[in-house]
């Protein structure tokens, strides 16, 4: 019965798949659809605009051509229409008033003519092209148009003159005409004088072909004399009137405003007048210094996965069902299998017992199991966490491998947002298991020799590699066995050469934690609280950001071994404080003894990995429960972080030495030299350099140096009470158990107290005066 429930399952379940797929497939055809109708939708817009564009410029063109052939026909015609502001009886200008300039040929060839006073720099405009010129005080044209006054073609010289091509003959006589403006009494005399024929041919305009035959008898000299100034209204409601040429028998040209009239936007002008049109307080902020473009590593530097199945077979799952249960009722423990989960390497069953079955009595037959199922071991979850029944994990004959490339590939990987994401493995049920430092905020990871700690910290590290860049993530790693880490040496995230010397790694623990307190110090300037917050300011600023710090310590027993008070301390205020200032801790050890994991740094780190250990003890040290001890090896761990309530079993993913290695030269050829923080490395070799020339005058000094603080007082205590003890000396002076441990053989060895006795308590040499002539001696009396 329970497996045509299980066949039910996996045909429902199959159902479903093809169901799922048939949406997808729809929808992804929905999707192109939308799309290819956005793009002709596009296109259409395009073929309009640009058709519109084609008939604007036709539209230019023909007026154009009309305005050269409206020129031609009317270039005898000797009158020109100039509207000009007129000054009102109030003294404004409010009113536009047409002045008629008489220039007939007799006129021009006598050298004179008048027009009312505009401003000391007057604008014109061509009636060919519609661009603005200007006549400036010194008389001169701009080059290239007509004289709105003559209708004469111009080309301006190099001192800024005008030469004319005219129709007219020159004549000796010179004659004023005034013309005034409005009841303006003043008036500004513009002056043609007959200069005579004196233009180099590279300087005059090429006459049209029908009067070719003319000659250029004129070159007139445009001069402004006189003129007030205030007579122009510069109000910015007249400036802004836009002029108009008016085409026809009597050209007229509107000179109203004209030196603040724009341009003709052309084809040509458009894109630069859209640019002068910008807010000048629109101003872009130079780009954020960055590293050179970050290239992540492409996923087929990793090996794929080959042997897409495994695992044990239905057969073999239903014979182990069945004699699971037969062995739990030979121990009269009434239990029926419900569901069954088949990981990458291993099984669980799950038990539903009969009501009123008490757990710790299938708990109690561990070993009995196991024998039975002729299991390399087995783990029983009493119970399964949200379910009601029992879990028997079993491993599986056949495993099934994991490997890095599909973890990276996986949607859980890739649609994770955060900077530290990294993955672990497939659960029991198969599913992909990745998670953020960040949310940790510190792991603590432990494992004996060969249970697979080393190739988790490898996965760790090639997630970030894969995940982030420099610019978000920067590493240090520390790493006292020299061979682990040393790899990576050369990658664009290490904010300097992994560390393998103790005292190096010390120092550079002391150095996050003090850039941990400038941090705090930037968030206190900025009014932020965490680095979050500060990143998304510096965002808005256009300032460089900080970077997320991961600092992962391969084998901290070492470090404990050469300096444990530094190295705890360190520890201890990265682990309390550092989380809001983006610096995150991921340490690794062998040996998970209290004397390596301190209660300080147990408290401090609430995440955690466990490997398989040597003993319970050993998995309580790290995950305060047992089970460490009864894991496979090769990557299975018990992973739990701060988040959940018991520990999950993953199997690891793998990633060979070869796949780290290839990611690593990718890495080292697209970042090029000097990816070191050179600061950083001086600072930490002069802070080593420090702690070794302390060492060495600590080896010349004085004795007491070799002695705790508390040496003193402790024996004068001990002599007073004649009685000896390590946890006495811990109560009483509130230190740790290896501290006074350590004070008591210090004692013996100095000849304050006797050796140990077996359950006796030590034997107190001295009395009083001997024990103050021995400090004095030691310069601690």
């Amino acid at each position: 019965m329970f497996f045509d429930r299980q066949e039910r399952r996996k045909e429902n379940a199959k159902r479903r798949e093809e169901e799922k797929n048939a949406w997808l497939e729809k929808k992804k055809a929905d999707l192109e659809l939308a799309e290819q109708t956005k793009k002709e939708e596009a296109l259409k817009k395009e073929e309009s605009a640009r058709a519109a564009r084609e008939e604007e410029l036709r539209r230019r063109e023909q007026a154009q051509d009309e305005a050269i052939l409206s020129r031609n026909s009317k270039r005898d015609n000797p009158v020109r229409r100039i509207p000009s502001p007129a000054q009102g009886a109030a003294g404004r200008l409010d009113d536009l008033h047409e002045i008629t300039v008489i220039a007939d040929p007799i006129a021009l060839s006598q050298g004179s003519l008048s027009v009312s006073p505009i401003s000391d720099s007057l604008s014109a405009i061509s009636s060919v092209s519609g661009r603005m010129k200007e006549i400036t005080p010194d008389g001169g044209f701009s080059d290239g148009d007509i004289n709105p006054v003559t209708g004469n073609i111009l080309s301006g010289d190099e001192d800024s003159k005008a030469t004319v091509v005219s129709d007219s003959k020159p004549d000796s006589a010179e004659k004023d005409i005034t013309a005034f403006s409005g009841t303006q009494q003043e008036m500004t005399e513009i002056r043609i004088k007959k200069q005579g024929i004196g233009s180099e041919p590279s300087k005059a305009s090429a006459p049209d072909d029908k009067d070719q035959n003319d000659k250029t008898d004129i070159i007139p000299e445009v001069k402004v004399s006189g003129g007030d100034s205030s007579l122009v209204d510069t109000s910015a409601k007249e400036a802004e009137k836009e002029s108009e040429v008016v085409t026809g028998s009597s050209a007229a040209i509107d000179i109203t405003g004209l030196d603040n009239m724009p341009a003709p936007v052309t084809e040509r002008t458009y894109a630069a007048q859209k640019a002068a049109e910008k807010d000048p307080g629109d101003v872009q902020a130079p780009p954020r210094k960055r590293l050179a473009d970050y290239e992540r590593p492409p996923i087929n530097l990793l090996k794929n996965n080959e042997k897409r199945s495994g695992g044990d077979s239905d057969e073999s799952l239903k014979k182990t069902a069945l004699l699971l249960q037969e062995t739990l009722n030979d121990f009269k423990v009434e239990a029926k299998v419900t569901d069954i989960s088949q990981g990458p390497s291993v099984t669980r069953f799950e038990l539903q017992l009969k009501t009123g079955t008490k757990v710790n009595k299938i708990v109690s037959l561990n070993d009995d199991l196991k024998l039975s199922l002729a299991a390399q071991d087995i783990r029983i979850e009493a119970p399964i966490p949200g379910k009601a029944a029992v879990g028997i994990e079993i491993p599986n004959k056949e495993k099934i491998p994991v490997l890095m490339r599909e973890l990276i590939d996986s949607d859980e990987f890739r649609s994770s947002k955060a900077n530290l994401t990294y993955v672990l493995g497939r659960d029991i049920t198969g599913k992909t298991i990745v998670s953020d430092i960040a949310k940790m905020p510190h792991l603590l990871i432990a494992g004996s020799t060969g249970s697979g700690k080393s190739v988790f910290i490898n996965t760790l590290i090639m997630s970030l590699l894969y995940k982030s860049s420099p610019d978000d993530v920067k590493l240090i790693m520390i790493d006292p066995k020299v061979v682990e880490l040393s790899v990576y040496n050369g990658i664009p995230h290490l904010l300097l050469p992994v560390v393998s010397d103790p005292k190096q790694a010390t120092a550079a623990l002391n150095w996050a934690v003090a850039e941990m307190m400038n941090r705090y110090k930037a968030f206190s300037e900025h009014t932020v609280r965490d680095i979050r917050g500060y990143n998304e300011k510096s965002r808005a600023n256009h300032v460089e950001k900080m970077p997320q710090i991961v600092i992962i310590v391969d084998e901290l027993a070492d470090l404990m071994m050469v300096a444990s008070k530094d190295v705890e301390a360190a520890i201890c205020r990265l682990a309390q404080l550092a989380r809001a200032a983006g610096i995150h801790l991921v340490i690794a050890t062998q040996r998970p003894s209290v004397d390596v994991i301190t209660g300080l740094i147990k408290a401090n780190m609430p995440s955690r990995i466990a490997f398989k250990v040597s003993s319970g003890v050993d998995s309580r040290t790290i995950l305060d429960t047992t089970g460490a001890e009864r894991l496979l090896g090769n990557g299975d761990m018990l992973f739990h972080p701060q988040s959940f309530n018991k520990p999950l079993r993953v199997q690891g993913a793998f990633v060979s030495d070869d796949e780290v290695m290839k990611v690593v030269e990718f890495l080292k050829k697209n970042a090029g030299a000097d990816v070191y923080d050179k600061e950083l490395a001086d600072q930490i070799t002069k802070m080593t350099g420090s702690s070794d020339q302390g060492d060495e005058n600590s080896g010349s000094g004085s004795i007491s140096d070799e002695y705790d603080t508390y040496f003193a007082d402790a024996c004068r205590f001990v002599v007073e009470k004649q009685k000896a003890s390590s946890s006495m000396l811990q109560r009483v002076f509130k230190i740790g158990y290896n501290r006074a441990a350590r004070m008591v053989d210090q004692m013996e060895g100095a000849g304050v107290v006797g050796p140990e006795e077996g359950s006796s308590p030590r034997k107190v040499l001295m009395d009083s005066l001997q024990l103050d002539e021995f400090l004095k001696s030691i310069n601690l009396g």
